[in-house]
């Protein structure tokens, strides 16, 4: 369920310390009116001078979508952003525990032209439940999702907003 791959790729950069735009050249907000060329420039000559900032290996990221031509579209996206993610397709029903255990992030599909049912979030729940030893973060879009997992309890779930939908992140060690 990696979509265009933006959470695997926005991982994949966090882990290697590689500041937000560091490596895109062309930036929206340059057409802005406001917009200073020069402190801008400033500021990126000062993340690049940073010792050691980037890392160039971080964590395995991964990301895996049943639709290939979002795989496709994730893969450019990675390049784009110079993001070490392996990305392939697979259905999220094989997903199988690794070793060692990692953290699984996923935003599902939901609301708008998204929706699917509660029994595709069942699916979705017992493929998480065996994954023994790894902590999962599912946004969730309302309780009745939620329920639908039937995910260990959590101690926070923060709220957020994903475009005009308000959700949960919804954070578990799974036993």
């Amino acid at each position: 369920m990696c979509g265009s791959g933006t959470l695997a790729i926005e991982a994949d950069l966090l882990a290697r310390e590689v500041p937000p735009g560091l490596l895109r050249r062309n930036l929206g907000f340059t057409r802005w009116a406001s917009h200073d060329a020069t402190e801008a420039d400033g500021l990126r000559a000062l993340h690049e001078s940073l010792p050691g900032r980037v890392r160039a290996e971080g964590p395995e990221v991964r990301g895996s979508d049943r639709d290939p031509t979002m795989v496709d579209a994730a893969q450019k996206n990675a390049r784009a952003a110079t993001a070490k993610v392996a990305f392939s397709v697979a259905d999220v029903r094989d997903l199988r525990p690794s070793s060692p255990p990692g953290t699984v992030l996923i935003n599902p599909p939901y609301g708008g032209r998204l929706e699917t049912t509660l029994d595709a979030w069942r699916d979705l729940g017992r493929v998480l439940r065996t994954l023994h030893g790894h902590r999962v973060a599912v946004l969730c879009p309302g309780p009745d999702y939620e329920r639908a997992l039937d995910l260990p309890r959590g101690d926070h779930d923060p709220e957020l907003r994903n475009g005009d939908l308000t959700c949960r992140l919804l954070m578990r060690a799974i036993p």
